[in-house]
């Protein structure tokens, strides 16, 4: 059986910052509030807090820098189009991720093929609210590095190969670092949907990651 720590010491990234004070929140309903107004600096500093974190998400889905700059302007611009009928600021968020899976969706419907390039921080396994994983430092020793980008490698490629809704799952989870409520909420799904997928999402990891670690025992 393989070791759940396989999959959390490849699956690394660097998670973004997320509004989590009052204050934050305020500036952003003030932002969003001057936006819809036509405001077009209020919109750009928007993009500005955003651009990053949801490039990231895209670039996860899809594994293709180009495309995934592609894919963020386009994110941005069908947000600007739909900011007027955004009713509730504090739904902004989720709002703006559900945007994005769902254009990464149909663009891995498009070209039906998929890359996760980027995965550099890990998520615990069992805490549905989040708690980052800390991975050893292997700086001092070559030969563990070399394994570290090989095991790294072969969850891309395991990540790379899985169901379009178990990968949105486990990238939103492991990858962008969201709760299992917040991802049920950008998702349009209950949270039990989402543990059963984030589950059966793991499993397949391990199933496909099961000849990797068989040939490095």
């Amino acid at each position: 059986m393989i070791p759940n720590g396989i999959i959390t010491a490849g699956l690394q990234c660097e998670q973004e910052a997320v509004l989590a004070f009052p204050e934050e929140q305020d500036f952003l309903s003030k932002l969003l509030q001057k936006a819809r107004g036509g405001d077009n600096k209020a919109f750009e500093e928007i993009f500005h807090l955003y651009e990053r974190r949801i490039y990231n998400l895209i670039y996860q889905m899809i594994g293709n820098a180009d495309q995934a700059a592609d894919l963020t302007q386009d994110v941005f611009l069908r947000v600007l189009k739909g900011l007027k009928d955004l009713r509730v600021d504090e739904a902004f968020n989720s709002w703006i991720y559900r945007v994005a899976v769902n254009m990464c969706r149909d663009h891995i419907r498009r070209v039906r093929r998929v890359r996760i390039d980027s995965l550099d921080q890990g998520r615990s396994q069992d805490d549905e609210d989040g708690g980052t994983i800390e991975i050893p430092d292997w700086s001092g020793n070559p030969e563990n590095l070399v394994e570290l980008d090989e095991m790294q490698g072969a969850v891309r490629r395991a990540v790379a190969a899985l169901p379009e809704h178990y990968r949105s799952v486990v990238v939103l989870y492991h990858l962008q670092g969201k709760a299992v409520a917040e991802i049920a909420s950008i998702l349009g799904c209950r949270i039990g949907t989402v543990k059963s997928r984030l589950s059966r999402g793991r499993d397949e990891l391990k199933r496909r990651l099961e000849n990797y670690v068989a040939g490095n025992l």
